[in-house]
C-alpha cells in the first residue's frame, strides 16, 4: 500500500526556499512519527536535505538522480533511482510517501490513501502539492484542530472503492497532552 503524507496550505502550498514556512506543527509531526515508525518512508533529495538527518526507526528511501550526494549516511539510508523498488515493497508493506514536489507528482497516479494536514492559511510557496483527480479520490474524514498556533484539518484521502486498510486517528488530542492514538482497520470504501 503506498500512502502520501504531506502537510499543505492554501494552494496547495508545500514550502518556500526549501522550509515549510508554517514551521513546526506539534499534532502533525506527531501524527507522522506515529504512523510511519517501523515503516519504509520515501522521499526526493531535498525533502531529505531539509531534514538533514535520519528518522529513527523508519527505514528512509531517498530518490534520487544523485547518489553520491548522500554516501555520508551510509547504511542508515536506501537510494533508489526509479519507483520500482517502491513497487515491491508496497506489495507487502505500508510504504508512506513524504515528499517533495516532484516525488508527490510521481506517486500520485499509484497511491492508495492521502494523509493531508491542511492549513488554513496563505504562504508564499514554490512547491506545490499535486491536486487530487477528483473521479479518482474521495475526501472520507477531515477533523479540525488548532496546531502551532494555525487552524487546520487533518484529512483522509482515498482512492477507488476497493478494500483497504487504513490508519484511522480515533483521538487527536492536543499538542500538550500527547493524545494521540492511532488504530488500524478494514473498511470497504
Amino acid at each position: 500500500m503506498i500512502i502520501l503524507m504531506a502537510a499543505v496550505a492554501k494552494e496547495n502550498v508545500l514550502g518556500y526556499e526549501g522550509k515549510m514556512p508554517w514551521g513546526q506543527l506539534p499534532n502533525d509531526l506527531a501524527r507522522f512519527k506515529a504512523m510511519t515508525t517501523g515503516h519504509p518512508v520515501v522521499m526526493g533529495s531535498k525533502t531529505m536535505g531539509s531534514i538533514g538527518r535520519v528518522l529513527p526507526d523508519r527505514r528512509i528511501i531517498v530518490l534520487t538522480r544523485n547518489p553520491k550526494k548522500f554516501e555520508s549516511y551510509g547504511r542508515h539510508i536506501t537510494i533508489i533511482q526509479d519507483l520500482d523498488h517502491v513497487f515491491k515493497l508496497a506489495a507487502k508493506n505500508r510504504v508512506y510517501i513524504a515528499g517533495g514536489e516532484d516525488v508527490y507528482r510521481q506517486f500520485m497516479p499509484v497511491a492508495d490513501i492521502a494523509y493531508i494536514t491542511r492549513i488554513h492559511a496563505e504562504f508564499e510557496g514554490d512547491t506545490f502539492f499535486p491536486e487530487f483527480p477528483s473521479r479518482e479520490w474521495s475526501k472520507l474524514n477531515s477533523v479540525n484542530e488548532c496546531d502551532g498556533g494555525y487552524d487546520t484539518s487533518f484529512e483522509l484521502w482515498a482512492r477507488g472503492t476497493k478494500r483497504r486498510q487504513v490508519i484511522t486517528p480515533i483521538e487527536f488530542g492536543g499538542a500538550q497532552d500527547g493524545g494521540k492514538t492511532f488504530e488500524v482497520i478494514s473498511r470497504r470504501y
